[in-house]
């Protein structure tokens, strides 16, 4: 006999394949919608899934973990669309590395260590401070923009 587990999986796997298809069926505009927003939703409802599986001190660890990440979120969407998008299209692409590097081993990481390991702040804490590498990411990434240096002209 099959674990009823294996079989609601299993079920839920073939209803969402007919859904897919029906997706496929009204057009591709719908099906491209549908397939755009198809891996936010899979992380959402996954991480959701999880969050409310969690034990009890872990789910209050995971709630304000995401928290802190939606109030970061903004900063950090617009790194992606300015450095990993704008800036690096412009072809300076040597900006763009700096910039994370700096970011990264300047800022996030010492911050992660003294947070984490020397003050021994609570993870939700550790995290938000050391994610302050983006903001200054972001500054410097506007900076550059509004500069124009970025720029790479072809002749």
């Amino acid at each position: 006999m099959l674990c009823p587990v294996v079989v609601n999986e299993f079920l839920w796997a073939v209803g969402q394949s007919v859904n897919i298809y029906v997706y496929g069926h009204m057009g591709t505009d719908e099906l491209a919608g549908m397939s755009l927003t198809g891996s936010v939703q899979g992380l959402t409802i996954g991480a959701l899934s999880g969050l409310s599986q969690a034990a009890d001190d872990v789910r209050r660890i995971g709630a304000q973990i995401f928290l802190a990440f939606a109030i970061l979120m903004p900063v950090k969407v617009q790194n992606m669309i300015l450095g990993g998008g704008i800036i690096r299209s412009g072809g300076r692409t040597k900006y763009i590395m700096m910039i994370d590097v700096f970011g990264t081993w300047l800022i996030g990481v010492p911050l992660a260590l003294v947070c984490g390991l020397v003050w021994r702040l609570p993870i939700v804490w550790v995290y938000f401070i050391l994610s302050q590498e983006e903001l200054v990411r972001f500054i410097i990434s506007v900076f550059m923009f509004r500069g124009r240096k970025w720029m790479n002209t072809i002749a």
